[in-house]
């Protein structure tokens, strides 16, 4: 059952993706927001 390891790859993929872009996007925010000062209120 090659295709269900492939969806499975796939959907590993996507997921490491995602956390990166959000872990990146997290540290724009700080540093965009927190110039200055300690962005100590984090939603």
């Amino acid at each position: 059952m090659p295709h269900i390891l492939a969806s499975i790859l796939t959907q590993v993929a996507v997921a490491l993706l995602e956390a990166a872009l959000i872990r990146l996007s997290v540290q724009l925010w700080k540093a965009l927001m927190g110039s200055g000062r300690p962005a100590t209120a984090y939603a």
